[in-house]
């Protein structure tokens, strides 16, 4: 962890989780909005579906306007919350071992994946970037960062 906090330090590089990578969030907007209405039988009412629908979205919104993914010169961070709620995350540079590209079949269909960042110190957890858009092209910059 470096002594220093991301937005004290000089930030090289910053990146947010694709909007394609909620697909699940989406598909459940759906279902819960659209669902009750093709479906009159369906377990939940229309109101409560579009509510729920509601919820899911501003959740989605929320959730992709308040995560930030940050190389500085001293540490690789994520932060996510609102300001004043936010809970930061970081490992130092010397400190990370390796980085790798996370996928699963859904998540090559739509281009996106997780990074991993491996950390050299046992009992630090690794660090995780979740929703990178082009994750290979993404770590090749992210290692250009880490020669520095």
């Amino acid at each position: 962890m470096g002594t220093h906090s991301p937005v004290e330090q000089e930030v090289l590089f910053t990146l947010q989780p694709s909007w394609r990578s909620y697909f699940v969030f989406y598909a459940a907007i759906l279902i819960f909005g659209l669902g009750p209405t093709l479906n009159p039988e369906a377990g939940i009412s229309r109101p409560f579906g579009l509510v729920l629908s509601i919820f899911l979205l501003f959740f989605v919104v929320l959730r992709r306007k308040t995560t930030f993914y940050r190389i500085t010169k001293e540490a690789v961070c994520r932060e996510t919350g609102l300001s004043g709620h936010v809970h930061k995350k970081s490992i130092s540079l010397e400190g990370i071992s390796g980085i790798q590209v996370q996928r699963g079949v859904v998540h090559r269909l739509i281009g996106v994946g997780h990074l991993q960042f491996c950390s050299k110190h046992p009992g630090q957890a690794d660090l995780w970037w979740f929703g990178v858009d082009d994750p290979f092209t993404v770590k090749q910059t992210i290692k250009r960062f880490l020669e520095l």
